[in-house]
């Protein structure tokens, strides 16, 4: 896959959480819990990759 190829960020994002919904429907108790603490971990990557953004640029605060 070539670099342009990649999905963006948001729509990473959104498969993540249509997939969680699925899980949390059908998944077992342990195959939720899974899916939340990924997505809990992907909350804390983009997290600290808006605080990186900020220190680099402080005039990009959102």
């Amino acid at each position: 896959m070539a670099i342009d190829d990649r999905p963006t960020d948001d729509t990473m994002i959104d498969a993540c959480l249509r997939l969680h919904e699925i899980v949390r429907k059908i998944g077992t108790p342990e195959m939720v819990l899974i899916s939340r603490l990924l997505l809990f971990q992907a909350g804390l990557q983009i997290a600290d990759a808006i605080k990186a953004d900020e220190a680099r640029d402080p005039s990009s605060e959102r």
